[in-house]
Protein backbone atom coordinates (compact mmCIF):
# COMPACT_ATOMS: atom_id res chain seq x y z
CA UNK A 1 0.00 0.00 0.00
CA UNK A 2 1.66 3.60 -1.04
CA UNK A 3 1.86 5.90 1.78
CA UNK A 4 -0.65 8.99 -0.26
CA UNK A 5 -3.48 7.86 1.63
CA UNK A 6 -2.08 7.81 4.96
CA UNK A 7 -0.82 11.50 4.35
CA UNK A 8 -3.38 12.53 3.64
CA UNK A 9 -5.62 10.87 6.82
CA UNK A 10 -3.21 12.52 8.69
CA UNK A 11 -3.57 16.18 6.92
CA UNK A 12 -7.30 15.78 7.15
CA UNK A 13 -6.77 15.33 10.97
CA UNK A 14 -4.72 17.94 11.68
CA UNK A 15 -7.51 20.03 9.62
CA UNK A 16 -9.86 18.20 12.05
CA UNK A 17 -8.26 19.38 14.91
CA UNK A 18 -7.95 22.70 14.72
CA UNK A 19 -11.09 23.41 13.59
CA UNK A 20 -12.53 21.39 16.76
CA UNK A 21 -10.20 23.42 19.22
CA UNK A 22 -7.63 21.05 19.39
CA UNK A 23 -8.82 18.93 22.23
CA UNK A 24 -8.02 15.65 23.44
CA UNK A 25 -11.06 12.60 23.79
CA UNK A 26 -10.67 13.65 27.32
CA UNK A 27 -11.82 16.86 26.83
CA UNK A 28 -8.73 18.36 27.36
CA UNK A 29 -6.64 21.13 25.40
CA UNK A 30 -4.25 19.62 22.83
CA UNK A 31 -1.70 21.94 21.23
CA UNK A 32 -1.27 21.12 17.58
CA UNK A 33 2.06 20.20 17.55
CA UNK A 34 1.15 17.43 20.06
CA UNK A 35 -1.90 15.94 18.03
CA UNK A 36 0.72 16.24 14.90
CA UNK A 37 3.42 14.03 17.31
CA UNK A 38 0.50 11.78 18.04
CA UNK A 39 -0.51 11.42 14.62
CA UNK A 40 2.88 10.52 13.62
CA UNK A 41 3.27 7.95 16.09
CA UNK A 42 -0.22 6.40 15.29
CA UNK A 43 1.47 6.39 11.26
CA UNK A 44 4.53 4.65 12.32
CA UNK A 45 2.36 2.21 14.38
CA UNK A 46 0.21 1.60 11.04
CA UNK A 47 3.20 1.29 9.30
CA UNK A 48 4.47 -1.51 11.09
CA UNK A 49 2.05 -3.48 12.22
CA UNK A 50 -1.05 -2.74 9.34
CA UNK A 51 -3.24 -0.10 8.83
CA UNK A 52 -5.60 0.28 11.94
CA UNK A 53 -4.01 -2.50 13.73
CA UNK A 54 -1.76 -2.01 17.01
CA UNK A 55 1.01 -4.10 17.13
CA UNK A 56 1.37 -7.43 19.81
CA UNK A 57 3.85 -5.29 22.50
CA UNK A 58 1.74 -2.07 21.99
CA UNK A 59 -1.55 -4.16 23.32
CA UNK A 60 0.36 -6.37 25.86
CA UNK A 61 1.78 -2.91 27.52
CA UNK A 62 -2.09 -1.18 27.50
CA UNK A 63 -3.13 -4.76 29.90
CA UNK A 64 -0.16 -4.15 32.08
CA UNK A 65 -1.43 -2.09 35.32
CA UNK A 66 0.72 0.00 37.51
CA UNK A 67 2.48 -2.91 39.16
CA UNK A 68 3.65 -4.15 35.97
CA UNK A 69 1.14 -7.31 35.91
CA UNK A 70 -1.22 -8.38 33.36
CA UNK A 71 -5.19 -8.54 34.75
CA UNK A 72 -5.01 -12.16 34.93
CA UNK A 73 -1.60 -11.54 37.01
CA UNK A 74 -3.13 -8.97 38.85
CA UNK A 75 -6.40 -11.12 39.94
CA UNK A 76 -4.08 -14.58 41.00
CA UNK A 77 -2.39 -11.63 43.45
CA UNK A 78 -5.66 -10.58 45.17
CA UNK A 79 -6.98 -13.56 45.15
CA UNK A 80 -3.80 -14.34 47.36
CA UNK A 81 -4.14 -11.30 48.86
CA UNK A 82 -7.70 -12.16 49.90
CA UNK A 83 -6.68 -15.83 51.24
CA UNK A 84 -4.13 -13.97 53.24
CA UNK A 85 -6.58 -11.60 55.18
CA UNK A 86 -8.73 -14.77 55.48
CA UNK A 87 -6.23 -16.76 57.16
CA UNK A 88 -4.77 -13.81 59.55
CA UNK A 89 -9.08 -13.14 60.12
CA UNK A 90 -9.17 -16.98 61.14
CA UNK A 91 -6.30 -17.21 63.35
CA UNK A 92 -7.54 -14.13 65.25
CA UNK A 93 -11.04 -15.73 65.53
CA UNK A 94 -8.69 -19.08 66.72
CA UNK A 95 -6.95 -16.99 69.28
CA UNK A 96 -10.27 -15.12 70.87
CA UNK A 97 -11.59 -18.42 71.48
CA UNK A 98 -9.08 -20.42 72.59
CA UNK A 99 -8.90 -17.03 74.98
CA UNK A 100 -12.53 -17.44 75.58
CA UNK A 101 -12.18 -21.20 76.25
CA UNK A 102 -9.66 -20.40 78.94
CA UNK A 103 -11.85 -18.28 80.65
CA UNK A 104 -14.52 -20.87 80.58
CA UNK A 105 -12.74 -23.74 81.59
CA UNK A 106 -11.69 -21.57 84.49
CA UNK A 107 -15.28 -20.57 85.38
CA UNK A 108 -16.34 -24.33 84.98
CA UNK A 109 -13.72 -25.54 87.41
CA UNK A 110 -15.01 -22.78 90.18
CA UNK A 111 -18.20 -23.61 89.82
CA UNK A 112 -17.73 -27.59 90.08
CA UNK A 113 -15.31 -27.00 92.90
CA UNK A 114 -18.67 -25.20 94.70
CA UNK A 115 -20.90 -27.77 93.86
CA UNK A 116 -18.76 -30.70 94.75
CA UNK A 117 -18.37 -28.84 98.12
CA UNK A 118 -22.18 -28.58 98.67
CA UNK A 119 -22.77 -32.07 97.51
CA UNK A 120 -20.09 -33.09 100.07
CA UNK A 121 -21.83 -30.83 102.76
CA UNK A 122 -25.51 -32.39 101.73
CA UNK A 123 -24.07 -35.91 101.61
CA UNK A 124 -22.68 -35.43 105.23
CA UNK A 125 -25.56 -34.07 106.56
CA UNK A 126 -28.21 -36.79 104.87
CA UNK A 127 -25.39 -39.39 106.30
CA UNK A 128 -25.69 -38.24 109.70
CA UNK A 129 -29.96 -37.68 109.91
CA UNK A 130 -30.06 -41.16 108.48
CA UNK A 131 -27.64 -42.53 110.81
CA UNK A 132 -29.54 -40.66 113.94
CA UNK A 133 -32.52 -42.41 112.87
CA UNK A 134 -31.43 -45.82 112.97
CA UNK A 135 -29.98 -44.94 116.44
CA UNK A 136 -33.31 -43.43 117.50
CA UNK A 137 -35.18 -46.68 116.27
CA UNK A 138 -32.61 -48.90 117.49
CA UNK A 139 -32.51 -47.25 121.17
CA UNK A 140 -36.23 -47.44 121.20
CA UNK A 141 -36.73 -51.32 120.56
CA UNK A 142 -33.47 -52.05 122.65
CA UNK A 143 -33.98 -49.71 125.51
CA UNK A 144 -36.87 -47.55 125.37
CA UNK A 145 -39.60 -49.43 124.49
CA UNK A 146 -38.45 -52.73 126.96
CA UNK A 147 -37.91 -49.96 129.93
CA UNK A 148 -41.71 -48.28 130.07
CA UNK A 149 -42.48 -51.18 129.76
CA UNK A 150 -40.83 -52.62 132.74
CA UNK A 151 -41.92 -48.59 134.60
CA UNK A 152 -45.77 -48.86 133.60
CA UNK A 153 -45.70 -53.00 135.11
CA UNK A 154 -44.04 -51.69 138.29
CA UNK A 155 -46.57 -48.56 138.20
CA UNK A 156 -49.23 -51.17 137.52
CA UNK A 157 -48.20 -53.00 140.70
CA UNK A 158 -47.85 -50.02 142.94
CA UNK A 159 -51.00 -49.03 142.34
CA UNK A 160 -52.40 -53.05 142.83
CA UNK A 161 -50.60 -53.06 145.67
CA UNK A 162 -52.10 -49.87 147.11
CA UNK A 163 -55.95 -51.05 146.62
CA UNK A 164 -54.84 -54.44 148.03
CA UNK A 165 -53.50 -52.79 151.04
CA UNK A 166 -56.24 -50.20 151.24
CA UNK A 167 -58.97 -52.67 151.03
CA UNK A 168 -56.79 -54.95 153.68
CA UNK A 169 -57.04 -51.74 155.99
CA UNK A 170 -60.65 -51.32 155.53
CA UNK A 171 -61.24 -55.26 156.37
CA UNK A 172 -59.36 -54.72 159.99
CA UNK A 173 -61.38 -51.50 161.10
CA UNK A 174 -64.50 -53.22 160.30
CA UNK A 175 -63.34 -55.97 162.75
CA UNK A 176 -61.51 -54.31 165.35
CA UNK A 177 -64.92 -51.72 165.87
CA UNK A 178 -67.11 -54.93 166.17
CA UNK A 179 -65.31 -55.70 168.87
CA UNK A 180 -64.13 -52.10 170.17
CA UNK A 181 -66.68 -50.17 173.11
CA UNK A 182 -66.11 -47.02 170.92
CA UNK A 183 -68.68 -45.08 170.22
CA UNK A 184 -70.66 -45.30 167.00
CA UNK A 185 -70.01 -42.06 165.92
CA UNK A 186 -65.99 -42.79 166.06
CA UNK A 187 -66.39 -45.98 164.54
CA UNK A 188 -68.04 -44.55 161.66
CA UNK A 189 -65.65 -41.52 160.98
CA UNK A 190 -62.75 -43.93 160.79
CA UNK A 191 -64.63 -46.42 158.36
CA UNK A 192 -66.10 -43.75 156.40
CA UNK A 193 -63.27 -41.92 155.68
CA UNK A 194 -60.96 -45.71 155.07
CA UNK A 195 -64.02 -46.77 152.29
CA UNK A 196 -63.35 -43.52 150.57
CA UNK A 197 -59.64 -43.98 150.45
CA UNK A 198 -60.06 -47.38 149.22
CA UNK A 199 -63.12 -45.89 146.39
CA UNK A 200 -60.11 -43.46 145.38
CA UNK A 201 -57.42 -46.43 144.84
CA UNK A 202 -60.09 -48.41 142.89
CA UNK A 203 -60.70 -45.88 140.82
CA UNK A 204 -56.81 -44.69 139.85
CA UNK A 205 -56.15 -48.55 139.70
CA UNK A 206 -58.73 -48.52 137.06
CA UNK A 207 -57.45 -45.33 135.56
CA UNK A 208 -54.06 -47.03 135.59
CA UNK A 209 -55.07 -50.01 133.83
CA UNK A 210 -56.48 -48.02 131.39
CA UNK A 211 -53.23 -45.86 130.38
CA UNK A 212 -51.67 -49.05 130.49
CA UNK A 213 -53.41 -50.84 127.63
CA UNK A 214 -53.14 -47.34 125.75
CA UNK A 215 -49.56 -47.50 126.33
CA UNK A 216 -48.96 -51.18 125.34
CA UNK A 217 -51.79 -50.79 121.91
CA UNK A 218 -51.68 -47.23 121.17
CA UNK A 219 -48.85 -44.78 122.51
CA UNK A 220 -45.66 -47.09 122.44
CA UNK A 221 -46.55 -48.88 118.70
CA UNK A 222 -47.37 -45.43 117.16
CA UNK A 223 -43.90 -44.05 118.34
CA UNK A 224 -41.96 -47.10 117.05
CA UNK A 225 -43.54 -46.74 114.11
CA UNK A 226 -42.90 -42.94 113.69
CA UNK A 227 -39.59 -43.75 114.41
CA UNK A 228 -39.41 -46.41 111.58
CA UNK A 229 -41.32 -43.74 109.08
CA UNK A 230 -38.55 -41.58 109.64
CA UNK A 231 -35.58 -44.03 109.12
CA UNK A 232 -37.54 -44.57 105.68
CA UNK A 233 -37.61 -40.72 105.19
CA UNK A 234 -33.97 -40.29 106.06
CA UNK A 235 -33.24 -43.06 103.60
CA UNK A 236 -34.68 -41.91 100.99
CA UNK A 237 -32.93 -38.54 101.08
CA UNK A 238 -29.72 -40.07 101.50
CA UNK A 239 -30.30 -42.16 98.64
CA UNK A 240 -31.34 -39.36 96.81
CA UNK A 241 -28.70 -36.94 97.49
CA UNK A 242 -26.14 -39.79 96.27
CA UNK A 243 -28.14 -40.28 93.23
CA UNK A 244 -27.91 -36.32 92.98
CA UNK A 245 -24.51 -36.43 93.86
CA UNK A 246 -23.74 -39.27 90.73
CA UNK A 247 -26.16 -36.61 88.52
CA UNK A 248 -23.95 -33.88 88.94
CA UNK A 249 -20.37 -36.14 88.84
CA UNK A 250 -21.60 -36.95 85.64
CA UNK A 251 -22.90 -33.28 84.40
CA UNK A 252 -19.44 -32.05 85.15
CA UNK A 253 -17.64 -34.85 83.38
CA UNK A 254 -19.40 -34.20 80.66
CA UNK A 255 -18.58 -30.68 80.66
CA UNK A 256 -15.34 -31.13 80.75
CA UNK A 257 -15.32 -33.71 78.25
CA UNK A 258 -17.21 -30.23 75.87
CA UNK A 259 -14.40 -28.44 76.99
CA UNK A 260 -11.76 -30.89 75.91
CA UNK A 261 -13.63 -31.00 72.60
CA UNK A 262 -13.60 -27.81 71.70
CA UNK A 263 -9.54 -27.64 72.25
CA UNK A 264 -9.23 -30.70 70.32
CA UNK A 265 -11.49 -28.67 67.69
CA UNK A 266 -8.98 -25.34 68.25
CA UNK A 267 -5.73 -27.61 67.76
CA UNK A 268 -7.77 -29.10 64.58
CA UNK A 269 -8.20 -25.30 63.12
CA UNK A 270 -4.73 -24.09 64.01
CA UNK A 271 -3.36 -26.97 62.44
CA UNK A 272 -5.70 -26.13 59.14
CA UNK A 273 -4.57 -22.45 59.35
CA UNK A 274 -1.06 -24.44 59.16
CA UNK A 275 -1.72 -26.26 56.18
CA UNK A 276 -3.66 -23.25 54.32
CA UNK A 277 -0.91 -20.83 55.03
CA UNK A 278 1.78 -23.58 53.61
CA UNK A 279 -0.11 -23.85 50.93
CA UNK A 280 -1.08 -20.04 50.30
CA UNK A 281 2.99 -19.87 50.05
CA UNK A 282 3.63 -22.61 47.95
CA UNK A 283 1.14 -21.32 45.75
CA UNK A 284 2.30 -17.54 46.38
CA UNK A 285 6.77 -18.64 45.41
CA UNK A 286 5.42 -20.46 42.39
CA UNK A 287 3.45 -17.54 41.02
CA UNK A 288 5.84 -15.02 41.71
CA UNK A 289 7.99 -17.89 39.76
CA UNK A 290 5.85 -17.73 36.73
CA UNK A 291 5.61 -13.74 36.80
CA UNK A 292 9.37 -13.81 36.43
CA UNK A 293 9.65 -16.25 33.55
CA UNK A 294 6.74 -14.55 32.12
CA UNK A 295 8.76 -10.97 32.14
CA UNK A 296 12.27 -12.59 31.43
CA UNK A 297 10.72 -14.11 28.29
CA UNK A 298 8.70 -10.39 27.66
CA UNK A 299 11.89 -8.46 28.10
CA UNK A 300 14.01 -7.33 25.00
CA UNK A 301 17.17 -8.88 24.41
CA UNK A 302 19.93 -7.45 27.22
CA UNK A 303 17.16 -6.47 29.53
CA UNK A 304 16.73 -8.51 32.40
CA UNK A 305 13.38 -9.72 33.90
CA UNK A 306 11.45 -7.99 36.71
CA UNK A 307 10.30 -9.58 39.89
CA UNK A 308 6.94 -8.18 41.45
Amino acid sequence: MSSTPRVSRLAFTLALAAAAGCTGPSGTYVTPSELDQRARAGGAATAAGGEGAPSARAVAAANQDRNGLSPEQQAKKDGFEGRTISLHRRAEDRTRSASELDQRRARVQLEQASAIASETLSLQNAEREHRLATEDLKHFIDVELPRRLAENALEMRGSADNLLETREELAQLEMMYSESDLGDATAEIVLSRTRRRLQRAEDGHKLREERSAELKTITLPREQERLAQELSAKTVTLDNVRRAAEVGALARAAALRDLDFEVRKLAREQDDIARDEMLLAAETARWERDVSADNAAGAPAGASGVTP
